[in-house]
């Protein structure tokens, strides 16, 4: 027994399905921020003066650093994004339909309303037995993300 035995597995997993839209988020506008990063660093206007820059640098430059740093925190962003969801599409794909609905009803649509309220009523289910599908299809794709 290790440390690691110590780590709350559905805790992560949990975690890692909350996180979900936001993630898919990134991945479907990605595209157009980095557009939008790239016309700022492309388009940025250069005024040239006479006078000497004192103690630091001109706006252009200050304004193209600023959009050289955004755009490596978004590319950064995005390659998260990237391994957040190449990691958990196969154990996602191994699931049930059931099993993806559940999970999807009471951790990553758990904003939209009650999960546990649309699991009783999508299989006709107390709600003590709608807790219990849910942990189960928890359990399971913990199981596979961990192999334990």
């Amino acid at each position: 027994m290790g440390l690691v035995d110590y780590i709350d597995r559905e805790r992560m997993v949990i975690n890692a399905l909350k996180d979900w839209h936001d993630q898919h988020w990134k991945l479907e506008t990605a595209k157009e921020r980095i557009e939008v990063i790239n016309g700022r660093m492309y388009h940025t206007k250069s005024t040239c003066s006479s006078a000497p820059v004192k103690g630091g640098a001109s706006r252009t430059e200050e304004n193209l650093c600023s959009a050289i740093d955004q755009k490596e925190i978004a590319l950064r962003g995005i390659e998260k994004a990237k391994e957040y969801v190449e990691d958990i599409s196969p154990f996602w794909a191994r699931l049930s339909p059931d099993e993806r609905f559940c999970l999807t009803a009471r951790y990553i649509d758990h904003e939209e309303r009650d999960g546990i309220k649309r699991i009783m009523e999508r299989f006709c289910v107390e709600r003590s037995e709608a807790y219990r599908r849910s942990d189960a299809a928890l359990r399971h794709l913990t199981f596979l993300v961990f192999w334990r």
